[in-house]
């Protein structure tokens, strides 16, 4: 894999952390009047989407100036995991609306222990194939 690639992956992960930053600010940058919360709400859903992508971010840059058959074998694992996340931050939602009383605090706690063991299982994953490839491949 050439340094390109590493590259692409680098700035998809930059541009993604940055649309997180910017839409968390919907009303103080226009998107949105303050008093429109469904607006809010809805700019609020696409960058919960993408966080994942900031975990993208940060393991490609462990692995940017690493070999390419380390970032290769961390990306392999990256690039199946981080739909996954999305799709279980929707699946999973943390602010489940009319959750009232104990049977809604128990779900929306359960839908939050699955999110933390889900990212942390890519965190530690992650750590683990890119120290493996490393080690492996280690000059």
């Amino acid at each position: 894999m050439k340094l390109i690639t590493k590259i692409i992956i680098l700035s998809i992960g930059i541009l993604g952390t940055s649309l997180i930053f910017i839409l968390d600010q919907s009303e103080k940058i226009g998107l949105c009047l303050e008093t429109d919360y469904s607006c809010r709400e809805w700019w609020d859903l696409i960058s919960f989407g993408l966080l994942p992508i900031s975990l993208l971010l940060l393991f490609s840059i462990i692995t940017i100036w690493m070999k390419k058959e380390v970032f290769w074998a961390w990306f392999k694992f990256a690039v199946w995991y981080i739909p996954v996340l999305v799709a279980a931050l929707f699946v999973f939602p943390t602010c489940i609306p009319g959750g009232i009383g104990i049977g809604g605090a128990y779900e929306e706690s359960f839908n939050i222990l699955v999110l933390i063991i889900l990212f942390t299982a890519y965190i530690i994953t992650s750590i683990v194939k890119i120290l493996r490839a490393h080690k492996i491949n280690r000059v």
